[in-house]
């Protein structure tokens, strides 16, 4: 198998332990998940501090973006945000998975902001669906401006994280394929 496939799989397994976890009060099962992938993803990379830097980017933009959609009551985190006000911590581990893929899954993106700004409009909101019918969050509007509002955020979020991807990381950097 290789390491682009156990990728994918790692991402759809940390997202489900982390959208379940936080429906059943487990949550930061998620975020520990997560960080097993982070720590096999740093080991298996050359380029560590760019890779870090990509996932901190990933953590800034994440905790940007869902702060501000709970700020415009497009989702309603509950009990699970920080202060009431920032975005709980299983959603910043989301964000951390998926900043995990760009270098390995998802690298077929790279530097394709238009693309990745039509994946993101469109990927986006369909995660926050998913994250909604597994009881991790609730709309905090109507479902379809929720999606509306998720994709304008995701839009800009997929291509500025691909900038900082081409900044900071060189293609075919992992040392497995």
């Amino acid at each position: 198998m290789t390491a682009k496939i156990i990728d994918f799989i790692a991402f759809q397994l940390n997202w489900f332990a982390a959208l379940i976890g936080a429906s059943h009060h487990f949550e930061y099962l998620g975020f520990f998940t997560v960080m097993i992938s982070v720590m096999f993803h740093l080991k298996y990379t050359q380029q560590k501090q760019g890779e870090i830097k990509l996932y901190l980017s990933a953590i800034g933009i994440g905790l940007t973006v869902d702060t501000i959609l709970m700020a415009r009551n497009v989702l309603d985190f509950g009990e699970h945000a920080v202060w009431g006000a920032l975005s709980p911590p299983f959603m910043i581990a989301l964000w951390l998975n998926f900043a995990t893929t760009l270098n390995w899954s998802m690298q077929w993106m790279r530097e394709k902001y238009k693309l990745g700004s039509i994946f993101g409009a469109i990927g986006g909101p369909l995660a926050y669906y998913g994250g909604v019918k597994l009881g991790a969050a609730t709309w905090g509007m109507e479902e379809v401006y929720a999606f509306l509002h998720i994709g304008i955020a995701w839009a800009f979020a997929m291509p500025l994280l691909l900038y900082f991807q081409s900044l900071w990381t060189t293609p075919h950097q992992n040392t497995t394929n």
